[in-house]
């Protein structure tokens, strides 16, 4: 427990909103005390006393309890200075700040924070701050405690992840009359995004007869009303004694939850200033504390989170403060702090399930600083290299695909150009597994990645190379031999990835985009779009053999089976957790099957694997529903929002990122065509294509069912057509490597 010590600061009172009496009724046995004195002349809503820091340790406006009420009977409005008992006199208290991560915490310059940190019953971990910009402002953190959303004061724009925190960032105001006058403006910029719900943790207050008090400006908008009413609040002096001795005071009233406001970055202070404050601040709490960075400083960062008491009584060494959106340890939103609160104040099954997931660090602090700081660090990095990362990918795989086609053009020698169009297809999960390697820790992320990247594209082309080569496999000595080879392993590695802690595809460049919080487990769109893609090309791995003996029929079961076991795994909460994907992939299969079985693709056929595909989405967020609110995934999350009539604004968003993330591929892809056709017309020819294309063993199915991969992928996930240019990434260069090969093969 968190003691008096280096913390003790001289004990005072300070001005005060305080709530007129009413009626508290705690139907989950947590009684509540609140006594206060009315005033006539006052507004009915709060009371505002303001007098300079009188010398008396007893605030204005607050006496003492004096008698007890029967928990047993229905509590009646009580008159001014009537007490109700507290069962429990240690309130919880959050302390927020803003700007600080874990690279300011050193134990010399912040040696209050790292004593919290070190303390009995710890637990700390990195927290993302996102807002509704890449870049959170220091009232967005506030706002986000209150509504238990990703809101904010500024409205995000279609280029809000490509900048970094807004130039024009509001520092929370002091109330004025018990009122927020920014409260409009905080409304109005979250209208119609899904996420209005500001002033929900003082409505749940209500609801739970618990009472809460602020301190400090950005305190106030977290416990501000959905009008924007602050009932409880006392102001933070500048002064670090008189701060401690408002905290302290506040903390003595008979209140459930104290909110502290100890200052932020971007009002100029700096870490060890705010480490004073937050010191000041600690030495009056003797319960459970969470100490939270809420919003970033000058770039979207990871941010400092640390608690102490919140975890299982037992708790005796250093925990790692994860959650269940991030299933990974040492890592949580400020969005679930909200429920974190409400779950401490009451636990389940009355009140909610902590989102919370606490684990006991392995090592001790000094280290789990640095590794704190490293996931920072990689997410960061990831942050810069995305960008340059992608437009590399496609350049060097549109490279492969267009000198490949031209070899097969200009009938080449084909072992160099099949090795280079190879190579581009391999770049793209190369890619993901260069995340082993610390690229990230490189002063010039960039190139190490790219290095790294090209140099395991290049051993994954050797090993392709080397299996055809000492494999007596007849299969793999066909065109779609050394393709197969190349979607297995893609797909393989994808497959591992969630299955063992995403290490390829954490942080990685075009893996999952940590600090966007969008969705930090399963696959991503662009991942999913690269699995499924390799996943239907190596099919031709199990379906091939029976295709050589001329046993058509007999490839489709191989194909169903295999395309059955990656549905289930992509709807899976425990593999790619996509709805979308499930959808996509089962429409893919059910198209590839029977054409692997040499059946027509008749419209039946098409509207039958259209119908089942939509059956395997429904039924994908219907059972992850039916697992609870503690164990939902955010498809789960999302039929709750159609059930209780709030998924409009969600589909709203989808569609709006769709066009966003479509526009530029579609352009690519208009560039890319007119090219085709100005080539076609200038007579470019491609010997063997439609040989190859109707000889090849499953080329026809796969090509075709690649082509409803992209297309139901494109149409049904919110990345739009980056579904289909990151497939085509891995398909185009394998084009021409199958076309390179089936020459070679001909002439030999």
């Amino acid at each position: 427990m968190v003691g008096p010590g280096p913390w003790a600061t001289n004990a005072t009172a300070a001005n005060l909103w305080q709530e007129p009496g009413h009626s508290l009724q705690n139907p989950v046995s947590v009684s509540v005390s609140r006594a206060v004195t009315s005033r006539p002349d006052r507004p009915a809503v709060a009371q505002w006393f303001k007098s300079p820091v009188p010398q008396s340790p007893q605030p204005l406006g607050i006496q003492p309890p004096q008698q007890p009420v029967d928990q047993t009977t229905k509590s009646t409005p009580f008159q001014s200075g009537q007490p109700l008992t507290v069962q429990s006199p240690k309130p919880v208290v959050l302390i927020g700040v803003t700007g600080l991560t874990w690279e300011d915490v050193i134990p010399q310059t912040t040696p209050n924070l790292w004593q919290l940190a070190e303390s009995k019953g710890a637990a700390v971990g990195n927290l993302l701050v996102r807002s509704l910009t890449a870049g959170s402002c220091p009232v967005d953190g506030w706002l986000a405690l209150s509504a238990g959303q990703r809101v904010g004061a500024t409205p995000g724009w279609f280029a809000s992840d490509m900048v970094g925190v807004p130039d024009d960032c509001a520092a929370p105001a002091e109330p004025v009359d018990g009122q927020l006058k920014a409260w409009p403006g905080y409304l109005a910029a979250n209208t119609g995004t899904g996420r209005d719900q500001l002033g929900s943790l003082d409505q749940w207050l209500a609801d739970m007869d618990l009472s809460g008090v602020a301190v400090g400006p950005g305190a106030a908008v977290a416990l501000a009303s959905a009008t924007g009413q602050v009932r409880a609040y006392w102001e933070a002096p500048a002064d670090l004694t008189e701060f401690g001795a408002v905290v302290q005071s506040a903390v003595d009233q008979p209140v459930n939850l104290v909110v502290i406001d100890a200052g932020s970055r971007s009002a100029d202070l700096t870490p060890t200033a705010l480490d004073q404050r937050i010191g000041a601040a600690l030495a009056s709490t003797n319960g459970p504390v969470v100490l939270a960075s809420l919003a970033d400083f000058d770039q979207p960062s990871m941010s400092v989170l640390v608690s102490q008491g919140m975890g299982e009584d037992g708790a005796v060494g250093l925990e790692l403060i994860g959650s269940s959106s991030t299933r990974r340890a040492g890592l949580s939103q400020v969005i679930e702090l909200h429920q974190v609160l409400q779950a401490a104040l009451v636990p389940a099954p009355v009140g909610p399930v902590s989102p919370w997931q606490l684990s006991p660090a392995e090592t001790n602090l000094d280290q789990v600083v640095v590794s704190l700081r490293q996931d920072a660090t990689h997410a960061q990095a990831m942050r810069h290299v995305t960008q340059a990362a992608y437009t590399t990918i496609v350049v060097l795989s549109g490279l492969g695909l267009v000198l490949g086609l031209m070899a097969v053009a200009r009938r080449r020698a084909a072992r160099r150009w099949e090795a280079l169009a190879l190579c581009s297809a391999t770049l793209p999960v190369a890619s993901l597994v260069a995340n082993l390697t610390p690229w990230w820790r490189c002063p010039f992320p960039y190139p190490a990645w790219l290095v790294v990247s090209l140099t395991v594209a290049a051993g994954l082309t050797g090993l392709v190379w080397l299996l055809r080569m000492i494999l007596p496999w007849q299969l793999l000595k066909s065109p779609m031999g050394a393709p197969g080879l190349v979607g297995l392993i893609t797909a393989g590695v994808l497959v591992a990835d969630p299955l063992v802690g995403q290490p390829f595809t954490w942080a990685a460049p075009l893996g999952t985009p940590v600090l966007n919080a969008v969705r930090l487990y399963g696959l991503g769109n662009p991942v999913f779009a690269l699995f499924a893609t390799g996943l239907l090309i190596a099919t031709v791995l199990v379906a091939g053999p029976a295709w050589l003996k001329g046993l058509r029929r007999g490839s489709s079961v191989p194909c169903l089976v295999v395309g059955l076991g990656a549905t289930v795994f992509t709807a899976a909460s425990f593999g790619a957790a996509s709805f979308g994907g499930a959808i996509t992939l089962a429409a893919a299969v059910l198209v590839l099957a029977p054409l692997a079985g040499d059946l027509k693709l008749t419209w039946r056929r098409l509207g039958t694997a259209g119908s089942v595909a939509a059956l395997v989405g429904v039924l994908t967020l219907v059972l992850d529903y039916l697992r609870g609110p503690a164990h939902w995934t955010h498809l789960g999350g999302f039929v709750d929002r159609v059930l209780t009539g709030q998924a409009w604004p969600v589909v709203a968003n989808k569609v709006a990122v769709w066009l966003r993330l479509s526009a530029g591929v579609a352009v690519i892809f208009g560039l890319a065509y007119l090219v085709w056709r100005i080539a076609r017309r200038r007579g470019f020819q491609l010997p063997g294509l439609t040989k190859t294309w109707l000889e090849a063993p499953m080329m026809r199915p796969i090509g075709l069912s690649l082509l409803v991969l992209w297309v139901v992928g494109s149409l049904v996930n919110d990345s739009g057509l980056v579904v289909a240019g990151v497939g085509l990434c891995l398909a185009g260069p394998l084009l021409a490597a199958t076309l390179l090969r089936a020459n070679a093969n001909q002439s030999s």
